[in-house]
């Protein structure tokens, strides 16, 4: 299914920190052979919906994708992302908008925008995309994404390099890292050691 209206009004997070949908109100099924139902008339949210929206294309799950990285952008920044006419014109990351006119997370701190720099910012963009294709593929794989960021590890956003990878990698096991390093020179230093008294004694 496809919802194609996801925005604040529409969503409701009970005491247990359950998350609800509350309005189906134009929501598309999406067939298995690929067929999507259309409506007759345009109902969206413009601060919400996705760019394709506005050319009345076949609902899909990269539609649902869009909205719930404006809704996250929205938590973040305490507004929506800016709407766009064309694939030229970038959104501004969570990290340097939450800044502009005071809004959203904490003021616009420098804690809040380092936080929210790189990871974050990559997976919302990513979310934002506005070519459908160039999104996550489904709900699924943006909330995995979300998971792997909040456990520290390496998104799917983001260039696989082998600096990001090996950054993520030493940040997450920081213990370990430096305890290896540790005995990696007290290693060195006893055959530094052994070497010097064997030069002495020959």
């Amino acid at each position: 299914m496809c919802v194609r209206d996801l925005k604040p009004a529409n969503v409701m997070v009970d005491r247990e920190g359950h998350v609800r949908l509350l309005d189906f109100g134009i929501a598309g099924l999406v067939s298995a052979d690929g067929e999507r139902t259309r409506t007759l008339v345009r109902a969206l949210t413009p601060d919400y919906a996705a760019p394709e929206q506005f050319s009345d294309a076949p609902a899909g799950t990269a539609m649902d994708v869009y909205g719930l990285g404006a809704l996250l952008y929205r938590l973040l920044c305490g507004r929506p992302p800016p709407r766009r006419s064309g694939a030229d014109e970038t959104i501004p990351p969570p990290s340097s908008a939450i800044g502009d006119a005071g809004a959203g997370a904490g003021g616009g701190t420098t804690r809040t925008r380092a936080v929210l720099r790189g990871d974050l910012d990559a997976i919302v963009l990513k979310a934002l995309e506005y070519e459908p294709q160039r999104r996550y593929a489904g709900a699924s794989e943006f909330g995995e994404d979300l998971a792997r960021w909040l456990d520290g590890r390496p998104v799917s956003a983001q260039r696989p390099t082998l600096r990001y990878r090996t950054g993520k990698f030493v940040r997450r096991h920081r213990g370990s890292v430096a305890a290896a390093a540790i005995a990696v020179l007290a290693a060195c230093a006893g055959v530094a050691a052994t070497l010097w008294q064997a030069q002495r004694a020959a």
